[in-house]
């Protein structure tokens, strides 16, 4: 039996790690008390499964998936257990918690399971509260299915995916002051009411990648779809875990892809940028919940992203001790303006 708790936050954190492929280090919000968040004791229920109770024809590598809803709070766990029908024999497993267009735990076998057999699911979430009698779902939840005779089948990609780099401006919060003042640490956060940060207008880069259309492998939940952009040559996905990431500048991933539809993703190219232009190289992995793993061709373009560029000295909001005022931009607003009604005058 795999026993594992249930929280929002954890699930959230399981899926951005799953799509970047990276370890998530833990992080607060920029509020002191963030470093200390309530978590109120409640309950949740399953509404819906797969397999379908008396499904037949299940992939021997296929998952369990079971949807979640979290009524009030947070339950304290949940349990999965699976075992062979007829013997009763527990098989070996495990499973994670996610959080995409809604709350699901996914069951995967340590091993393939034996073709043309039936298994038994039995689940619970153990709440810290009583349910009410009026509750939706369940909190306990069995069903059986019978697997096929072989595994689902592998991911296909149709198409090359197509890249267009774009230039837009935007702002950015710059909290390296707070930080100087001892406002902040890196696992809470900073205290918004010791220190402000500085707005900083920036001219940036990103990339709008449209991705080939997906079909086989475990078409449910969906996929996840992860592109590496590295300088001038494609980035080498390994064979295992993607966890290095050796030369990546910037990552873009999509979740909960889904068979045959189209899908786009839009992302900033300067994560990694170290002031130089480059010129961009794009790497595509596909990958469902069974590890089924499909690369896509890299595309390579003759264009170079340029630095971020910084369009001002940066402005810092009112501050909210009490005593550090209000640095204004009046004198960044006055540049503009001269230098809009120069161009005026000049009839450009």
């Amino acid at each position: 039996m795999s026993t594992i708790p249930l929280s929002r936050r954890h699930r959230m954190l399981l899926m951005a790690a799953a799509a970047a492929g990276v370890v998530v280090a833990p992080f607060g919000l920029r509020t002191a008390a963030a470093c200390s968040p309530v978590v109120m004791p409640g309950y949740g229920s399953f509404i819906a499964n797969t397999p379908i109770d008396g499904a037949t024809d299940v992939p021997i590598n296929g998952a369990v998936i079971l949807d979640v809803e979290t009524l009030v709070g947070e339950p304290q766990k949940t349990t999965v257990s699976v075992s062979e029908t007829d013997t009763g024999i527990p098989v070996a497993g495990g499973f994670n918690s996610y959080f995409w267009d809604r709350a699901f735990l996914v069951w995967l076998p340590a091993q393939p399971l034996r073709p043309g057999t039936r298994y038994r699911v039995d689940a619970a979430i153990v709440s810290e509260i009583p349910r009410p009698a009026k509750a939706t779902g369940a909190a306990e939840m069995s069903f059986a299915f019978i697997t096929g005779s072989g595994p689902v089948p592998p991911i296909a990609l149709q198409g090359q995916m197509q890249v267009r780099i774009e230039t837009y401006q935007r702002d950015r919060e710059d909290w390296r002051r707070c930080y100087a003042m001892s406002a902040c640490t890196s696992s809470c956060g900073c205290d918004t009411s010791k220190c402000a940060p500085t707005i900083v207008h920036e001219q940036a880069s990103r990339a709008r990648v449209t991705l080939p259309v997906v079909s086989g492998g475990l078409t449910d939940p969906g996929y996840v779809a992860l592109v590496r952009v590295t300088a001038d040559s494609p980035y080498q996905f390994p064979t295992g875990p993607d966890t290095t990431a050796t030369g990546v500048l910037a990552t873009g991933s999509t979740l909960a892809l889904q068979e045959n539809a189209a899908s786009e993703m839009l992302f900033d190219l300067d994560q990694g940028q170290q002031g130089a232009a480059y010129r961009p190289c794009f790497a595509l992995r596909v990958t469902d919940f069974v590890d089924n793993v499909r690369d896509g061709d890299p595309v390579c373009l003759a264009e170079t992203v340029q630095p971020v560029r910084n369009l001002d000295q940066g402005c810092r909001v009112a501050g909210a001790g009490g005593n550090e005022g209000v640095w204004s931009c009046l004198g960044s607003l006055a540049l503009l303006l001269l230098g809009a009604r120069r161009r005026h005058a000049r009839g450009g």
